[in-house]
């Protein structure tokens, strides 16, 4: 015959212990999230709330004519069959890890600082490699001239001066532009473009072009670098340092970061072995975050460990197909 013991005083569990972990947590992931984010700057930013699968659903609204007024004569007032723009926010991501006690208690590293910064690091790469991803959505969008070019060389004056005029064509407006480049092109820059001026002689706004990702400018179009922009290949992608095989980089198909939405043209995968920088406009992507990165702890007595999640909720789309030209090089 068993018998119940039951157990006697105050338990300290997740209700006693929560804010003491998770909400410092969820602030200092957010912190290190935002400061690792540097393409997110340069897309167009919707408030939405919602849930995954949601709906963001905005007019189109179009150029208006101008006409002339007659004397005596009523205006003649103008209608326009408006179209709508959708997106769906339907990407889920999270990033997790699991702990055990020996490990924590015999390490002289502070474990959970340096895996909540890596959490951030995760969740920015995440939306960074996204944007990234987005490029495959221009590739072939043709609007008084083709939207990607490609070229066998190095990154020159030559091919900036292309984007830059397609963009004056399409009354693409001068504000807001960036140029985004690789690593690679940014070191192309410095040798062969003769109007770019690096940031150290003209100034940044914050002064923190490790933050701002703003390393200078070409033609008064300032110009930014992220090392998340690697070369266009099949197999050469790692998320993260997990122990599993490389995949199709941002941009490629099969991808987890290739364009799922689009309205006119179809996504196209980005040239294999070349660099593929964007000039761009806010208003090329739009971005709503439905969800910004939570963390929820729990203990796994099985394991003896502590284990951490941290989700995040959001939906990228391409909102005006013409406001983005690829410029990919060797």
């Amino acid at each position: 015959m068993s018998t119940t013991i039951t157990p006697q005083g105050q338990i300290f569990g997740r209700a006693e212990g929560a804010t003491f972990i998770p909400e410092m947590w969820s602030t200092e992931i957010f912190r290190y999230r935002m400061e690792q984010l540097i393409l997110a700057k340069y897309v167009k930013r919707i408030a939405f709330n919602g849930g995954v699968g949601d709906y963001v659903r905005m007019p189109k609204i179009s150029r208006l004519g101008v006409n002339n007024k007659l004397p005596k004569s009523p205006v003649t007032y103008q209608a326009v069959t408006e179209g709508k723009w959708d997106m769906r926010v339907d990407t889920y991501r999270e990033a997790s890890f699991m702990i055990e006690d020996i490990l924590e208690i015999q390490s002289n590293v502070n474990l959970r600082a340096e895996y909540t910064r890596e959490l951030g690091h995760a969740m920015a790469r995440d939306i960074d490699n996204l944007i990234l991803g987005m490029r495959a959505a221009f590739v072939n969008v043709n609007v008084g001239g083709s939207s990607h070019i490609n070229v066998s060389t190095p990154l020159s004056d030559a091919e900036i001066l292309t984007a830059i005029e397609l963009m004056d064509i399409r009354r693409i407006p001068r504000q807001g532009r960036v140029l985004i480049v690789s690593p690679s092109q940014h070191a192309d820059l410095i040798a062969s473009a003769s109007k770019f001026v690096q940031s150290e002689f003209i100034g940044d706004a914050d002064n923190r072009p490790m933050l701002s990702g703003v390393v200078g400018q070409v033609y008064g179009v300032p110009v930014v670098v992220t090392d998340n922009m690697t070369v266009n290949g099949t197999n050469n992608f790692s998320n993260g340092d997990q122990d599993i095989a490389p995949g199709p980089s941002p941009g490629m198909t099969g991808s987890m970061y290739y364009p799922t939405q689009f309205d006119i043209t179809a996504p196209a995968s980005l040239p294999v072995g070349k660099w593929t920088a964007m000039l761009t406009t806010p208003d090329a992507l739009a971005m709503a975050m439905v969800k910004m990165p939570s963390v929820e702890t729990d203990r796994d007595i099985d394991y003896q460990a502590t284990k951490v999640v941290t989700t995040q909720i959001y939906g990228i789309k391409p909102y005006r197909e013409d406001g983005c030209i690829l410029i990919s090089t060797q």
